[in-house]
């Protein structure tokens, strides 16, 4: 159960508010120019622990809408510039190539791929048992 995920269900309210929290940490720690960039990271961030691409993609659209309305513009006005529209389109790369991350993190080697090399026994010309060729008697000269 150490891999298992939480439901849909979980994973987007969470994410609302890992959005909220980012946004508002980003405010108050980082300046104007230094946002946007730390927030697609805290977006890819998020997508990579939720492993859930829906729920990455919600995050990114609640991200962006909260960056957008509170710390590019104010008083929460969306806006839809071209500038706004590349912060959506990098929230959203963010997300997509957390999960992918996620996905690559959470494959398994084959046991095999990286274990030692045996040789492999040699088959024996005959099918039957070896107690059987053990008792079969010697025959001399042909």
């Amino acid at each position: 159960m150490r891999n298992a995920r939480p439901p849909l269900g979980i994973l987007v309210p969470a994410g609302f508010v890992f959005a909220v929290v980012a946004c508002a940490a980003t405010a108050l720690i980082f300046p104007a120019g230094a946002r946007i960039p730390i927030l697609a990271a805290a977006v890819a961030a998020y997508a990579l622990w939720a492993r859930h691409l829906t729920a990455a993609l919600a995050t990114a659209a609640t991200t962006w809408s909260l960056a957008t309305g509170f710390l590019v513009n104010t008083l929460g006005e969306l806006t839809f510039t071209r500038a706004d529209l590349t912060h959506l389109a990098a929230f959203g790369a963010a997300g997509l190539i957390g999960v992918l991350l996620s996905s690559f993190r959470h494959l398994r080697p084959v046991p095999y791929m990286f274990a030692e090399r045996v040789p492999l026994p040699v088959p024996e010309q005959s099918n039957r048992p070896k107690e059987a060729l053990a008792k079969r008697p010697q025959t001399v000269g042909g």
